[in-house]
This record gives C-alpha cells, sequence and structure tokens, in this order.
C-alpha cells in the first residue's frame, strides 16, 4: 500500500468521514478526498495535521521501515525518498 490507502485505512479504522478529517486539518473536503485518491501528495504541514488527527505516524503512513543491514541498492531508494521529502518539506 502506499501513502493514499494507508491515510484512507487509518481514517476509516478511527471511524472518521472525510469531512471530519478535512475539517480538522483545515482543508476542503474536496481536497482531503484527492489526498486519499493520490490525486494530490499533502504537503509536510498537511500530513503532520493528518498524522495527529489518525493518531499515526508519519513513518507509518509513508511506509518508512528501519534496516538493521542497508543493501547497495537500499541507498538509491534512500537517496530517492529524502528528494521527494525534502521538495514536500520546501512547498
Amino acid at each position: 500500500m502506499g501513502l493514499c490507502e494507508n491515510i484512507k485505512k487509518s481514517r476509516l479504522k478511527k471511524k472518521l468521514t472525510q469531512t471530519e478529517v478535512a475539517s480538522r486539518i483545515p482543508i476542503s473536503q474536496s481536497n482531503y478526498s484527492k489526498i486519499e485518491l493520490g490525486m494530490i501528495v499533502p504537503d509536510a504541514i498537511t500530513l503532520k495535521r493528518i498524522c495527529e488527527i489518525l493518531q499515526v505516524s508519519s513513518d507509518y503512513l509513508l511506509e518508512v521501515q528501519l534496516k538493521k543491514e542497508l543493501l547497495l541498492s537500499d541507498y538509491d531508494y534512500i537517496y530517492k525518498a529524502y528528494f521527494m521529502l525534502q521538495k514536500i518539506i520546501d512547498k
């Protein structure tokens, strides 16, 4: 699963509607729906609010897993993930 699926799964687990979560962020229900559909990526502040509301970590939503031993191919993944997150933070 990806970010959008994890957000939706967490919201449903908390038995919250899209409107309830959107109003707490605050963003429009339409934009929140687009986040769950993967049409837009939430900025860092919105992602932080979603984590607080749904009571989950950003690591969980972003599927970040710590490994004790990194393979060479993992460094490429980490490099790409770092720059993707940096773009989100810089917006």
